[in-house]
C-alpha cells in the first residue's frame, strides 16, 4: 500500500494498494470505529513494511479540542511548518498500539 499525502492545503491525496492491503485498511478502519483505534501491517512495493494506524476521535470535530490542535498533514515545508509547541503530534493520539 502506498499513501500519498497532501503537500499543501487543497492538494489531493491518494491511497494505492492491492486487494489484500485495502482489506487490511478496511479492517483497521472498522477496528477504529469500534474501539477507537486500528492498525494494519502493510508494505510498500519495495517490500518495506510499516504499520498504518487509524484513530477515531470521539464526538464532533467542532467540539473536540484535539482535532483543533492537531498538526496539519501537509508535508511541503515551504508551505507549512508544524508548530511543535502549539500543535499536537498525531502519533500521540495512538495509545493502544504504540509504546
Amino acid at each position: 500500500m502506498h499513501l500519498y499525502g497532501q503537500r499543501y492545503w487543497h492538494d489531493d491525496s491518494l491511497i494505492v494498494g492491492n486487494r489484500e492491503a485495502l482489506v487490511k485498511l478496511k479492517n483497521a478502519i472498522d477496528m477504529a470505529l469500534t474501539y477507537g483505534e486500528g492498525r494494519a501491517c502493510v508494505s510498500t512495493s519495495d517490500w518495506e513494511g510499516y504499520d498504518l494506524y487509524v484513530k477515531c476521535l470521539p464526538g464532533e470535530p467542532e467540539t473536540h479540542k484535539e482535532w483543533d490542535n492537531l498538526q496539519l498533514p501537509y508535508h511541503d515545508r515551504e508551505m507549512y511548518v508544524p508548530d511543535e509547541k502549539e500543535e499536537l503530534d498525531p502519533y500521540k493520539l495512538i495509545v493502544n498500539w504504540r509504546k
